[in-house]
């Protein structure tokens, strides 16, 4: 089984170490953060490949990739993402054989997009 984690983008490194630590504790699993601030032009699967940096800024859009979670823990981690003052709630998305090709500027603009088309639904 793969360890469980989260990319997070737009999230300064106090905030995305709090999600990363509720998040874990409502799960009752050890997750790992990695940051994919200031990374761009890379592809989602170089940027999981390079690993966890010390590479964290705010900026907008924050968004929060789901790395080996089963249905049931992105269920649970939409119902239940953290409350702290002035944390943004993200755009949340899987990674999949598609994106993990992408990068993650294509990435951003798609999750940008899609989440666009569901605003103007509701």
């Amino acid at each position: 089984m793969n360890p469980l984690g989260i990319m997070v983008y737009g999230y300064n490194k106090e905030d995305a170490r709090f999600i990363g630590k509720s998040l874990g504790h409502t799960l009752e699993e050890e997750l790992f953060v990695i940051s994919a601030s200031k990374k761009e032009d890379m592809t989602i699967g170089d940027i999981l490949e390079k690993g966890p940096e010390d590479i964290f800024e705010d900026r907008e859009p924050k968004i929060l990739v789901f790395l080996a979670f089963s249905k049931e823990q992105i269920d649970m981690t939409l119902t239940e993402f953290p409350h702290k003052e002035a944390l943004a709630r993200p755009i949340f998305c899987g990674l999949t054989h598609h994106n993990i090709g992408w990068p993650l500027s294509d990435l951003i603009e798609h999750l940008l997009e899609e989440d666009r088309h569901w605003k103007t639904k509701t």
